[in-house]
């Protein structure tokens, strides 16, 4: 009994490793950060999306963080306005999964998303950057 006492805490430790990430994320410069109400009004804006969540940032070196809940099978929304190097603003739109590997068709849903995402805050901040300006990364996923 002390010996399965010992051993399923360490299971659990080593399951912890077990998890895989895999995201699409577009990033871009942006000359100002839009404030946090117009932020919020554009993403509801969006067809679909069912919450937007603000994270306050613990330090206020931290990214402004905003989470969006959209209706997809295994997928989660992010938009990051940050500056992390303090010279230069910058946006991040990201989507990703959680041991979940998306194919082909889910991936291309995502990229549709991120792309209404981009366009409805367009429309609404001004400053956010040309589509073209956006460089696409991605981990765990082909290109």
């Amino acid at each position: 009994m002390k010996m399965q006492l010992l051993i399923l805490p360490l299971l659990a430790i080593l399951s912890l490793g077990c998890n895989t990430w895999r995201s699409i994320d577009r990033t871009a410069p942006i000359a100002s950060i839009p404030s946090r109400d117009t932020i919020e009004r554009s993403l509801l804006a969006i067809p679909g999306v069912q919450r937007v969540q603000y994270c306050a940032p613990a330090n206020p070196n931290d990214p402004l963080y905003y989470a969006i809940w959209y209706r997809t099978k295994n997928a989660a929304f992010s938009v990051v306005f940050r500056n992390p190097d303090k010279s230069q603003n910058v946006i991040d739109i990201q989507t990703g999964w959680f041991n979940h590997a998306p194919d082909a068709q889910e991936r291309e849903v995502a990229r549709e998303m991120m792309d209404e995402v981009y366009f409805t805050l367009k429309i609404n901040c001004p400053d956010i950057p040309p589509h073209s300006d956006f460089r696409e990364t991605t981990i765990g996923l082909p290109n």
